[in-house]
């Protein structure tokens, strides 16, 4: 018996992770949660994101 593979979009994913580091990291934070990431690392990165946002930090690409 073959296993199904869940439905995933990696590039919208990457597309979402993106916009975070734009300076949206907020509206998405709202919408989404890590556990809604197909890949482990971006469920990570994402993770991440949320902690660092909740906690008053910016996210962006010079904060990296």
């Amino acid at each position: 018996m073959k296993a199904e593979t869940l439905p995933q979009a990696i590039e919208a994913e990457e597309s979402m992770l993106a916009s975070c580091f734009f300076g949206h990291a907020e509206q998405v934070a709202e919408i989404l949660k890590p556990e809604d990431f197909y890949l482990i690392r971006h469920q990570k990165i994402f993770g991440a994101v949320v902690t660092l946002t909740k906690k008053g930090v910016v996210v962006d690409l010079p904060a990296l």
